[in-house]
């Protein structure tokens, strides 16, 4: 009996120690299993994580080839037809929000100028079917720009520019220096006949001018001009005017050489041909000067707008972010010193007669009536 029974438990515990042998194994194999199964199930999920990504990509190029066009579609409709190739445009993959709603709404700006232009044109008769321009431009034809010229309007700072636009550096001979030869140069240089015409009527280039206040706008040309006169030509001039139109009964009458601003009117208001511009360009209406009811402008500029306008102008070429229009004189005519002028005008009724001869620009170009009018002829009342 204890024989057999000894023989059962070896068995058993042998049995036993096979059977924990064996788990033992399986139970590596099967963790060896779980472990290749998981490498692979990675492998697998790295396979599509890595086509995943391919197609995103694949994806992300169409989304972005697709927001590119439409942006660059978007920038279009902003900046009108003048840039027809989208590389000319600097900014046209950069453009932020910010810079896009200055975009629109400088095109808006320009926009409802041009088309107040186009419809007083029509409203007041003012085409003349003229197929040349006679007022002398300035151009780039690194950017395909060109201005036409109306003084006293900051024209100065434009100048400087456009020689900027031309990589042109004034100060490397100090005899060039100074704003005196930056007009010389395009004085020499600037296009005129079949030229200028033809570039004026190319749409791929940028028509462009600058307007200002117009009566502000005469008192800084007599201011820099004829007080005193800064060319033989307009010495003449100013001695003419001192000698026919000049109040005789002022004390100073004899010893006075230079007009006085009251002369400088009255000879304005009664030789109303000398507007035009076969005298003298600083103070010719603008109409006469840049024929804008003949020519159709992409860009008209205020110069009380024109950091702004600038601004947008340089983006419309497409030119480098260093660039901007130079800071003009400090000295510049605003509302107070055209009042101060305009109240020594005597009889004071001259004021109106001359508003009269530049109201087409006034209407043109969506000026008000001078805000000191009321305040001028208020007094006058007073006085009377």
């Amino acid at each position: 009996m204890k024989k057999l029974f000894y023989h059962v438990f070896v068995v058993t515990g042998f049995t036993v120690l096979m059977l924990a042998f064996y788990g033992s194994m399986f139970d590596s194999v099967l963790v060896s299993v779980k472990h290749q199964t998981q490498e692979l199930e990675d492998s697998l999920v790295e396979i599509e994580f890595r086509d995943s990504v391919e197609e995103n990509n694949q994806a992300l190029e169409r989304i972005e080839s697709k927001t590119a066009t439409e942006e660059t579609e978007s920038v279009h409709k902003i900046t009108g037809p003048i840039l027809k190739d989208p590389k000319t445009f600097v900014s046209v993959s950069l453009l932020n929000k910010t810079d896009m709603e200055f975009m629109k709404r400088m095109k808006h700006r320009m926009d409802e100028r041009k088309a107040r232009v186009k419809e007083n044109c029509k409203q007041l008769g003012l085409h003349h079917n003229w197929k040349s321009m006679r007022q002398s431009l300035i151009s780039s034809s690194e950017y395909k720009a060109v201005m036409c010229q109306i003084p006293k309007t900051g024209i100065t700072m434009w100048k400087q520019l456009f020689a900027d636009l031309k990589e042109i550096d004034f100060s490397v001979s100090p005899e060039n220096s100074g704003q005196g030869y930056v007009t010389r140069y395009f004085s020499k240089y600037q296009i005129s006949g079949a030229e200028r015409d033809k570039r004026l009527n190319d749409p791929d280039w940028l028509k462009m001018t600058v307007v200002r206040e117009p009566l502000e706008r005469l008192v800084s040309a007599y201011r820099s001009k004829i007080e005193p006169p800064t060319d033989p030509g307009l010495a003449k001039l100013a001695k003419q005017i001192q000698e026919m139109y000049a109040d005789k009964t002022d004390p100073d009458y004899e010893e006075r050489t230079i007009p006085t601003f009251s002369t400088f009117v009255n000879f304005l208001v009664t030789e109303s041909p000398m507007i035009s511009y076969r005298y003298d360009q600083h103070w010719a209406t603008f109409s006469k000067l840049c024929q804008f009811c003949d020519f159709e402008y992409d860009f008209i500029g205020h110069q009380e707008t024109v950091q702004e306008d600038s601004e947008y102008f340089l983006r419309l070429v497409g030119a480098p972010k260093r660039f901007s229009l130079p800071h003009g004189r400090q000295n510049k005519t605003d509302h107070d010193m055209a009042y101060s002028y305009y109240s020594t005008v005597k009889p004071i009724d001259r004021v109106m007669k001359l508003y009269k001869l530049y109201e087409e620009d006034y209407i043109l170009f969506g000026y008000p009536r001078p805000s000191w009018f009321d305040r001028l002829f208020s007094e006058k009342q007073n006085d009377s």
